[in-house]
């Protein structure tokens, strides 16, 4: 319990909820558990960020279901929105060996993405 709002505690299925405006609950600190729930969750990295969806309430929410990740060129290019975007994996960057030329740029994981995105808010 955080304040007078409960603060769900997180397990390995599942990590705590969050919203803006519970006391005694800032953002900085939901991260802090977010990175010890990725520690020990059992759940592939695709599940991770739809998991994460779900948990947050109010504005944060809304910004994970309408999470605009751009596809990589080779995939196609375009966008993957919402869910699609939530269940992106991460890739490496990949460079040329011979040229030492980055032949496909790092992207993060719609997870990744989806905290950078609310670090804005």
């Amino acid at each position: 319990m955080v304040g007078n709002d409960l603060v769900v505690d997180f397990h390995s299925a599942s990590s705590t909820n969050w919203r803006p405006g519970i006391p005694n609950y800032p953002i900085k600190l939901y991260f802090e558990r977010l990175k010890l729930w990725y520690g020990v969750t059992d759940n592939a990295e695709a599940q991770s960020g739809v998991l994460e969806a779900g948990r947050l309430q109010g504005v944060p929410q809304k910004i994970a279901l309408r999470l605009r990740l751009p596809r990589p060129v080779a995939a196609g290019g375009s966008y993957d929105i919402g869910d699609e975007a939530l269940i992106r994996l991460s890739q490496a960057q990949l460079t040329d060996p011979a040229t030492g030329t980055i032949v496909q740029e790092y992207f993060p994981s719609g997870l990744q993405r989806l905290c950078q995105a609310l670090r804005s808010i």
